[in-house]
């Protein structure tokens, strides 16, 4: 199988066989995803006692929750009785969780607590408090920035080691608030595309593809921009056009390489406009940091961060995006803001604004990679060429890891060097 595995990818060659083969997906989902650490969710969103919120990970019902002791915790939502979900809220708060089917009842940190017509299990190990009979807890859970992630494999790495160089991305979008406080905010955009779950991740940081692709919304852009008086137009226009960047320019940005498939590209979009809002957020932040890692957290300017294979985040614009696999021509993209506790309404409101133009389902950009998505998935149909190419500066590279930039490859080729590792590890 490891042989079979290689022979996939090779080089800069990658056999179109891993976009469109089921049984490959299906490999992926046991071999990478449900080894991989996941996003559920923010500590902001679980402040109380009896929070929870209900999620799904690779098919398995999670409810993550703060139990009365204080602690985070995450179970399984099935209630060990008959096995029906506890709820289907996708998040609340309760002083404990009662099956709506036969009433058995748990308390915030998963313990059984009632048990109806509990004569009838006298003389058996059902019993009130028996750990056995609480909640499942799910192998691992464990917390970074506030950000919280679970694994489904209880010998996985540990958090910050599959996080790696890239941890910084993520406490950086804490460090940006004023308070040192961060929440979700404004709903969540989720959307289901027509495409296998790599070439999303693929275009994450090509900039040999924004001209090209989204020559109509930049040149609407640049319209709206020049007629508009409107100064939040006039900011969502000038965030679309940004990607009319001369090819000279996007070689200019960084993309930094690094182990599991993890990326990070610099950032193209201004993000600190000279106006009187942002002089009064970055004096607040500089109350808060002081003025030298202020200056640092200000000048960390980050187009997307990616953690393979299902996380990407822009910190300057205080984005994450989570990737769910569907089917091995389906994925949803799950697109989240949060708002910096502390700064002002408007500071916040380039937020949404931010991602109504990139993220939201009716984002120009986002119509046009949709187009190409679609297209790459209809061309992988054809019979011929078996093979799609990876090899912009394959020439110039000695190894996938390391210092690149946003007109080269080699973050793809990146990925399928963590693609394949994975694969090829069989238990």
């Amino acid at each position: 199988m490891p042989e079979a595995i290689a022979r996939l990818f090779n080089g800069a060659n990658i056999d179109k066989r891993v976009y469109t083969d089921p049984l490959l997906f299906e490999q992926e989902q046991e071999r990478i995803f449900a080894k991989a650490w996941h996003y559920v969710g923010h500590v902001s969103q679980l402040g109380e006692a009896g929070r929870y919120v209900n999620v799904e990970v690779q098919g398995q019902p999670i409810l993550v929750m703060r139990g009365g002791d204080g602690t985070i915790r995450a179970f399984f939502n099935r209630c060990p009785h008959r096995g029906a979900l506890l709820t289907r809220h996708p998040c609340g708060q309760a002083e404990q969780l009662v099956c709506s089917y036969h009433a058995w009842s748990f308390d915030t940190c998963g313990q059984l607590r009632g048990l109806p017509m509990s004569a009838g299990y006298e003389g058996t190990p059902v019993q009130v408090g028996d750990a056995r009979w609480g909640l499942a807890g799910v192998p691992r859970l464990d917390e970074y920035a506030g950000f919280l992630f679970v694994n489904l494999d209880a010998q996985a790495p540990a958090l910050l080691d599959w996080l790696g160089p890239n941890a910084g991305n993520l406490m950086n979008m804490q460090e940006r608030s004023p308070s040192g406080l961060i929440e979700p905010f404004g709903g969540v955009f989720r959307m289901t595309q027509r495409n296998n779950w790599k070439v999303y991740l693929e275009n994450l940081h090509d900039g040999a593809h924004a001209l090209p692709t989204h020559q109509s919304s930049i040149l609407s852009a640049r319209q709206t921009s020049a007629s508009t008086q409107d100064p939040w137009s006039q900011l969502q226009a000038d965030i679309v056009s940004a990607n009319g960047q001369p090819p000279r320019k996007m070689a200019a940005l960084s993309v930094n390489c690094f182990e599991r498939g993890h990326s990070e590209m610099f950032g193209f979009r201004e993000s600190r406009p000279d106006t009187p809002e942002q002089r009064e957020y970055e004096a607040a932040l500089r109350d808060f940091h002081g003025a030298e890692k202020a200056q640092d957290i200000l000048r960390t300017d980050r187009h997307i961060a990616l953690f393979y294979p299902n996380l990407s985040i822009t910190p300057n614009w205080m984005q994450l995006r989570v990737i769910v696999p569907l089917s091995v021509e389906r994925t949803r993209v799950d697109i989240y803001s949060f708002r910096l506790i502390g700064a002002s309404d408007a500071i916040n409101r380039r937020t949404i604004a931010f991602a109504n133009a990139v993220n939201s389902p009716t984002s120009l950009i986002r119509a046009d990679d949709l187009e190409n998505f679609e297209r790459i998935e209809a061309g992988l149909k054809a019979q011929a060429p078996q093979y799609v190419s990876a090899h912009r500066e394959y020439s110039k590279e000695t190894q996938p890891l390391g210092a690149s930039h946003a007109m080269s490859e080699r973050y793809v080729r990146n990925q399928f060097h963590a693609w394949r590792t994975y694969m090829e590890h069989v238990q």
